[in-house]
């Protein structure tokens, strides 16, 4: 299937969206939240909008053109995220499934000068055994272009448009519904004295869906970052940065006819170090405020951040791990926004040129913004939530092109309203080729 991701470099953070075929349990499910993703951008990570100058080897491509072809079969127990009363009042749906995932990505980059432009085309399509109504077409385009302007100066512009399947929460958001996603953005960064660099950024987003009642979530986002980062040594830095994020909903108001808006400011430290070749610690620290412009004024503030860990050991295994917390709007009917808590843990390792594999475990404390007014006629709220996901995979490569993965994953979710409640077991083998 196609998944949403975010492609952050180690060291800067600085990230940049990307398509990929894969299927990785509770992580999967979670990174479908695109928009989410995108409001982290400025408010977990605003490093990362932060310090294009200092990510130009990872986000650019100068390898001409490339291609992938993958096709992923998958069963899964409870594609549908039926609770156990859900399954009990249903037992017309078909909860366990079959699906197919087939993908094309295409991607060309070519270095320009001093500048880099890449484009990347991915479109893929699923289909499912006994849920086809969730059969979907996936499709993303995204261009970006890496700029250097004299011997202190450099940034990136880069655009991107996505057509997905929206996530599914409950029984109620079992239906066709095709999200388009576009974005646009830029980031400059300059060097001002020696090792202190200005960073600047701005992005403005847009969400459509294609149903009727989910065009509730239909929204806007605009995004301002700045930040100043001090370097103190090869890949070691200090900051301080500053963000802001307005979304707009277009189809949702409140009874006092103003249309939904979200807020969210934010200003946090930064520290990057490495202790020794193998031990890599990133983090930001920083304070959080959301609210937005109902009659209620429901607002959350608090601590937020992001640290990850990168440990490589005996030059064949890393291990990952990775916490946050932050607040973010939510994708669903039913809450204006929520504040997350999340722990991941990735372990990659290489037993032999052909041979590899991947352990993943992800935890998250989710707790829903609601606020009195905004659609409540959309069924029962979940005040709460914890979910758990946990998968391991094997990956053979049978040539210098072609490689072979097979896995199996599983997702639960505890829920304080036991309608949100759900566990998922699922089996995977995929093959790719590539360039």
């Amino acid at each position: 299937m196609l998944t949403n991701t975010l492609n952050c470099h180690k060291i800067t953070r600085f990230c940049i969206f990307k398509q990929t075929a894969t299927n990785w349990g509770a992580i999967t499910v979670f990174n479908r939240a695109t928009r989410n993703l995108l409001f982290l951008g400025t408010i977990l990570s605003s490093s990362a909008l932060l310090h294009p100058v200092l990510a130009q080897q990872n986000s650019g491509n100068e390898q001409g053109l490339f291609y992938s072809l993958s096709a992923e079969v998958s069963h899964v127990n409870n594609i549908l995220r039926l609770s156990e009363e859900e399954k009990d009042e249903n037992p017309n749906l078909q909860a366990s499934d079959s699906y197919l995932d087939a993908d094309l990505t295409l991607g060309y980059g070519k270095r320009i000068g001093r500048q880099i432009l890449s484009l990347n085309v991915n479109a893929g399509q699923r289909f499912h055994k006994n849920n086809t109504q969730l059969d979907n077409e996936n499709l993303g385009v995204s261009s970006t272009l890496n700029w250097k302007l004299g011997a202190s100066c450099s940034g990136q512009l880069s655009g991107n448009y996505q057509r997905r399947q929206a996530q599914i929460e409950t029984i109620d958001d079992i239906i066709a519904n095709d999200v388009k996603d576009r974005t646009g953005s830029i980031f400059t960064a300059c060097r001002v004295g020696g090792r202190l660099s200005v960073t600047g950024g701005f992005s403005l987003s847009e969400l459509d869906n294609e149903q009727e009642r989910s065009q509730l979530n239909d929204r806007n986002d605009t995004q301002y970052s700045a930040g100043l980062r001090y370097s103190i040594g090869q890949d070691k830095y200090i900051g301080l940065f500053g963000s802001r994020t307005d979304t707009k909903y277009e189809n949702r108001t409140f009874t006092n006819d103003l249309k939904a808006e979200l807020t969210s400011e934010s200003i946090s430290g930064e520290v990057s170090s490495n202790f020794g070749p193998n031990l890599i610690v990133t983090g930001n620290i920083g304070y959080q405020q959301v609210k937005d412009n109902s009659p209620e004024a429901n607002e959350t503030k608090g601590l937020s951040y992001s640290i990850g860990v990168e440990y490589t050991l005996a030059a064949r295994h890393k291990v990952n791990l990775n916490l946050s917390k932050n607040t973010v709007p939510q994708e669903n009917l039913r809450s204006i926004f929520s504040t997350e808590q999340t722990t991941e843990i990735g372990i990659n390792s290489s037993w032999s040129p052909k041979l590899s594999s991947q352990v993943s475990f992800r935890y998250r404390d989710r707790k829903n913004e609601y606020g009195n007014e905004v659609n409540p006629i959309f069924g029962p709220r979940n005040l709460s939530d914890e979910t758990y996901g946990l998968q391991g995979r094997i990956n053979y490569s049978l040539g210098r092109l072609i490689e072979l993965s097979v896995g199996a994953r599983y997702d639960r979710r505890n829920a304080d309203n036991d309608l949100f409640s759900y566990d998922d077991k699922g089996l995977f083998l995929r093959v790719s080729i590539r360039n």
